[in-house]
């Protein structure tokens, strides 16, 4: 959320991507005391959105949809796929527009048609 604050300048901003931000904060969990849970990621969410809005200009958000497939085997990859499906159900539900992209195909989830 700070750099984004920070871009003010730019018409255009992309975070790339949204599942290696959740990676990096649960790495960070691991080195220290910090708790990463769902009640965690909706708050750094809402702060990255809240930043998104007070940005000027357009804020382009990437992220991989990781639930699609079998249920992981162990414990820290299954909370991986349910922080980033909450991270995206937040980002998804403040969006003007929401896409999914398959195979280089966008199909429009969310919004007006937007060029993308």
């Amino acid at each position: 959320a700070a750099q984004l604050d920070r871009a003010g300048r730019y018409d255009t901003v992309l975070i790339d991507c949204l599942t290696l931000w959740i990676n990096n904060l649960m790495f960070h969990a691991g080195q220290g005391d910090m708790v990463i849970d769902e009640d965690r990621i909706v708050t750094e969410t809402t702060s990255l959105l809240a930043a998104a809005r007070r940005h000027p200009g357009r804020v382009i958000m990437i992220s991989n949809e990781v639930g699609l497939g079998i249920v992981p085997d162990n414990q820290q990859a299954r909370l991986y796929r349910d922080l980033v499906g909450r991270c995206n159900q937040c980002v998804a539900g403040e969006a003007d527009a929401v896409y999914l992209v398959c195979s280089g195909l966008p199909l429009q989830i969310k919004g007006e048609n937007h060029a993308m």
